[in-house]
């Protein structure tokens, strides 16, 4: 199955870092203020619906999440479709974060990880390629979900 809105040549050096195709500027990187406060935003969020040990991020990018929640001692994983964002991940994250094809979990186990999250990403997949991915979300976790997604009125209103 081949998606090309979805293809690793969408998600580049141009796309993580200078803002190519709807994609990150210099706020997706590790030493910037913004991702730092992101980061204690998304951790305070998800550290406040009750006692967790293990996350897996889907759509982790340069892995900013598994890095920042593995410093507080969680244990933190994530998956990523963008050989670009996984060859960049720190090294100290580089064992924690694996390319995947965007819809299978198999290197998880059935409610394997306390909460799956993931933060602005779930918009960008393909719908079928989405409801697979959801289904392996609610299979792997074992205590919730936590997302952030955009919502565009304008193409919904379209279809």
């Amino acid at each position: 199955m081949e998606y090309l809105e979805y293809s690793q040549d969408k998600f580049n050096a141009d796309y993580y870092g200078n803002k190519a195709r709807g994609g990150f500027g210099k706020e997706i990187f590790w030493n910037t203020l913004e991702q730092q406060n992101e980061l204690e935003t998304k951790f305070r969020v998800i550290n406040d619906l009750g006692y967790f040990n293990s996350i897996l991020f889907i759509g982790c990018a340069f892995g900013n999440e598994v890095r920042y929640f593995r410093e507080r001692g969680k244990q933190a994983t994530g998956v990523e479709i963008s050989e670009y964002a996984v060859n960049t991940v720190d090294k100290s994250v580089k064992n924690f974060v694996k390319l995947y094809n965007g819809w299978e979990l198999q290197d998880y186990k059935d409610n394997s990880v306390d909460i799956v999250a993931s933060f602005d990403v779930l918009t960008l997949i393909p719908d079928d390629m989405l409801n697979k991915l959801v289904k392996e979300m609610c299979r792997v976790s074992s205590s919730g979900i936590v997302i952030r997604t955009s919502v565009d009125i304008k193409n919904y209103e379209n279809k």
